[in-house]
């Protein structure tokens, strides 16, 4: 062993100096040597992230992504540097209000409220159904095409002078509207019919009324009925390309 001597002649053992701890890819004969806890030495040749993590750019750490195995919190939102990630059943999973980014690398907040900022579609799904998006132009959440935003969803827009016709009163018990699109105003809301229609929805979309399903022939004959709260093809119809095809006898 190497030794030095002190002033008074005992022999002390000389410190060996300690190498830094190797980086992501660099050289390693076990574990121990790697830089952190998320590493480990593969073939006891070079230093690797862990299944499930992913390099920093300064190889001098892991980044957990969602799915990864964890042991404690730490793993997933500390040494593992996912924000707004918990360790859930030894997996690292985003926290209730938030959702992965679809590489899995971020926890993304799911937004409350329409028009609130997002990066990617499934924050607004979350929240407003599946006729939500984020609109990559502005980076909000934005109802599709022929949908607006209802009760905190994103709900089919329809003509309400053909919704009308389909009351259980005759179309001429109620006085002609002009052509428009259902944009309630306080008169309808008024009115229990299109209290419901503004909680409408479509094919495999929830309710509690039939009239709440929206979904229409060529002959304008609904083919939805609400079914276990969820708006299905009626009898006489199929699901197929995400409508209702009407079933030809045989």
């Amino acid at each position: 062993m190497l030794s030095v001597f002190d002033t008074c002649g005992i022999v002390l053992p000389k410190a060996i100096p300690t190498s830094p701890a190797a980086k992501i890819q660099e050289a390693c004969s076990y574990d121990k040597d790697c830089v952190t806890d998320l590493t480990f030495c593969k073939d006891q040749k070079t230093c690797m992230c862990k299944p499930g993590y992913e390099p920093l750019a300064s190889k001098d750490g892991c980044q957990a992504t969602e799915g990864a195995q964890c042991d404690t919190d730490s793993d997933c939102s500390g040494i593992g540097n996912l924000a707004n990630s918990e360790c859930k059943q030894n997996l690292c999973k985003c926290r209730d209000t938030f959702v992965p980014s679809s590489n899995k690398s971020l926890c993304l907040a799911i937004p409350m409220t329409i028009q609130e900022p997002c990066e990617e579609t499934l924050q607004c799904t979350e929240s407003f159904g599946y006729t939500s998006f984020c609109d990559q132009s502005q980076h909000v959440c934005s109802c599709t095409a022929n949908n607006h935003f209802a009760n905190g969803k994103c709900v089919v827009s329809v003509n309400i002078d053909s919704l009308r016709h389909h009351r259980w009163e005759t179309p001429n018990s109620q006085p002609k509207l002009p052509q428009r699109t259902r944009q309630l105003d306080l008169e309808d809301q008024h009115d229990p019919y299109f209290y419901h229609l503004s909680q409408s929805t479509t094919l495999r979309g929830a309710c509690e009324e039939n009239i709440q399903c929206l979904l229409y022939d060529a002959n304008n004959q609904t083919m939805l009925e609400c079914v276990n709260s969820v708006c299905a093809c009626k009898e006489g119809y199929k699901e197929e390309n995400n409508s209702c095809g009407k079933l030809v006898a045989l």
